[in-house]
């Protein structure tokens, strides 16, 4: 695994040291808190929602973490992000899972408050590119290309810009169907700021949004909810171009493109790529993860985390600890659980901030974690 440097402090600023430090080992993501509530001696029920980016990961989580603790059920309906957040900030759920934290005006307006809420990020993977083209594997898109299809500059796959980016490969004259989400999703607040970032016309008529107006820029667009209706509308429609997890892709066994960084060099996601976005890494000291777009030879340009939502306080003892567990086994054994995906490990610092903040959360106003 590439070796990761990650500088983390209060407040977001500019970073300049190029010292590595490694991603989680396995004797690291074994080493969690003596003081972890066995949730084998409890019984408990827990309901949660949210990505479905992170589906795959929660089921592996789910799967394993019943095997340990047979009397606490977790059950995690991966229904999209957006509402994921409704449920959790409206008390419908004990946990939540989004791509994109909870802000404070979020809180506000479902009239909680934001410092009674525990954000904590899961793992890293990638946003692709998938399409779907008789007998083509391998395409590479630039910066330009890219801006130029989600501006609706570029709308069939004959045009000469993409051409211009694949002069080994036959493009059909055929039009681009772009394939969106139906839902309000973390997958897609992560990639139109992805798009923001290398296209000024995209952030000026759209910007940052977990449910965009693809409309605002001309496009006509196929849509379904959740990560696993994209990927099936995508390998379902010939000349389709969806966005979705990088596993959705490799399940589907539908190709995805190679997208030019911004250091020019062509990159499909893998996991030294995937890592090297947290390369050179600040964090605030709510542990929100800017992946998207950064600088770097070797950087995969879309990755995203998925965040766990937990309650600071929780009323019922027995739920409070089983939470704290479930989160406890994701930050553990869960970081080998999802490298059978196409997820990876956090690094090893985030980790450990992540841990700790496990120990602020309270059940029945004791701390869970003492």
């Amino acid at each position: 695994m590439l070796l990761l440097i990650l500088l983390l402090e209060i407040g977001l600023v500019a970073c300049g040291d190029n010292t590595a430090t490694p991603a989680a080992t396995s004797a690291q993501v074994a080493n969690t808190s003596s003081s972890i509530p066995d949730a084998s001696k409890f019984k408990a029920s827990l309901n949660g929602s949210g990505s479905s980016f992170a589906g795959p990961a929660f089921s592996a989580w789910q799967s394993a973490f019943g095997r340990q603790s047979p009397e606490v059920l977790v059950n995690y309906q991966p229904l999209g992000s957006g509402q994921g957040r409704s449920d959790f900030l409206s008390r419908k759920t004990d946990f939540g899972a989004s791509d994109v934290q909870i802000t404070t005006e979020e809180a506000q307006g479902s009239k909680r408050n934001l410092n009674d809420i525990v954000q904590i990020p899961l793992m890293l993977g990638a946003i692709v590119l998938a399409f779907d083209l008789n007998g083509v594997k391998e395409l590479n898109f630039t910066l330009e290309t890219v801006c130029g299809i989600y501006t609706s500059k570029i709308t069939s796959w004959s045009d000469p810009k993409l051409k211009a980016d694949n002069p080994s490969v036959s493009l059909p004259d055929i039009q681009i169907e772009l394939v969106v989400r139906a839902d309000k999703s973390g997958t897609t607040e992560v990639f139109t700021q992805y798009l923001s970032a290398i296209c000024p016309e995209f952030k000026d008529k759209v910007g940052v949004s977990g449910l965009p107006d693809w409309k605002k820029l001309g496009l006509n667009v196929d849509a379904e909810p959740q990560n696993a209706g994209v990927a099936g509308l995508t390998s379902s429609i010939l000349g389709a171009l969806g966005y979705v997890e990088q596993d959705y892709a490799v399940q589907r066994n539908l190709p995805y493109v190679a997208l030019k960084n911004q250091s020019g060099k062509f990159i499909k996601p893998s996991t030294d790529n995937i890592s090297a976005a947290a390369s050179e890494l600040k964090d605030s000291a709510g542990l929100k993860l800017d992946l998207t777009n950064r600088a770097g030879e070797n950087v995969y340009p879309i990755v995203a985390t998925t965040y766990l939502l937990l309650n600071r306080e929780y009323p019922d003892k027995t739920k409070g600890q089983a939470v704290v567990s479930f989160a406890q086994y994701i930050l553990g054994q869960g970081q080998r659980d999802v490298q059978k995906y196409t997820y990876i490990p956090l690094p090893a610092s985030v980790l450990k901030m992540a841990q700790n903040k496990l120990n602020l959360i309270t059940a029945e106003g004791a701390f869970v974690l003492k």
